[in-house]
């Protein structure tokens, strides 16, 4: 019998910021699955991915690519190579790859989770989008900023095929969108592109969130760039109210009050 976190008491361990004690209890949780001799079954994925999840959070990226290697060959034997679960771990293993500057890894990886998505039947392949979404991640870190935006053009269709365009994620596209093009130096396509993911955040909450937040400065922001002042001043104020009201990053709240006193200078 595996050691598992009770519901909500690892969101709590990360919201206190005790990951070492993450680190422990997966630890003696893995141990537990080696003294009964169980090699392969669904919790030890879960525990190899809360490990490297935690050791990722620590800075140690080593650390949690190896448990994340470990949990993603689990999902292979317990799950299949086109499984929700293998698939999702090879995209999260890309992720670890690319934040240690290892790109071509990682596209290998997507490239191999893409075509396990196509494998599966029509209708069933909504993970598409966020393996594109990892390609263009990748390739916008490598400085391919023309073959990250068609990555991201791709998830974009991929989610309206899915009849998806009111989620989060198809919101998320189009912000990673506005900062790509930011970094063209396509600003009003970037401000298109914040705004329409702005506008597909609001359709999916009932209220605004902390993420709809970051929007509307990163919005302000761009609004400050093309000389919009009134607008900018507006989507700052409307993303520290949101900030205040959610009790959320003090630290943010006080860099947006900073760049409103620039405006009003």
């Amino acid at each position: 019998m595996c050691v598992k976190f009770s519901n909500g008491e690892l969101t709590m361990l990360y919201l206190e910021g005790n990951l070492q004690e993450i680190v422990i209890r997966c630890q003696d949780a893995l141990q537990v699955v080696k003294n009964a001799k169980d090699d392969h079954h669904a919790d030890l994925g879960d525990i190899l991915s809360d490990l490297s999840r935690a050791y990722f959070e620590m800075g140690q990226f080593s650390e949690a690519r190896l448990a994340k290697e470990k949990a993603v060959s689990n999902d292979l034997v317990t799950y299949g190579e086109t499984s929700h679960q293998y698939i999702s771990g090879l995209c999260d293993l890309a992720t670890l790859l690319r934040r240690e500057r290892l790109g071509e890894e990682a596209l290998k990886l997507l490239d191999k989770a893409l075509q396990l998505v196509d494998r599966r039947p029509s209708g069933t392949r909504q993970q598409r989008h966020q393996v594109l979404i990892g390609m263009a991640k990748v390739h916008a870190v490598q400085g391919n900023l023309e073959r990250a935006e068609q990555d991201l053009l791709q998830a974009a269709r991929q989610l309206k095929c899915d009849q998806l365009w009111r989620s989060p994620a198809f919101a998320r596209v189009f912000e990673f969108l506005s900062q790509l093009y930011e970094r063209m130096g396509k600003e009003p396509a970037a401000l298109r592109s914040i705004e329409k993911a702005i506008r597909i955040r609001r359709a999916s909450f009932d209220m605004d969130d902390f993420r709809c937040a970051h929007m509307l400065a990163f919005q302000g922001h761009l609004q400050t760039q093309l000389g919009d002042v009134s607008s900018a001043r507006g989507s700052y104020r409307t993303a520290i109210d949101i900030l205040n009201r959610t009790d959320r990053s003090p630290e943010q709240v006080a860099e947006i009050e900073a760049r409103l006193v620039k405006l009003d200078a």
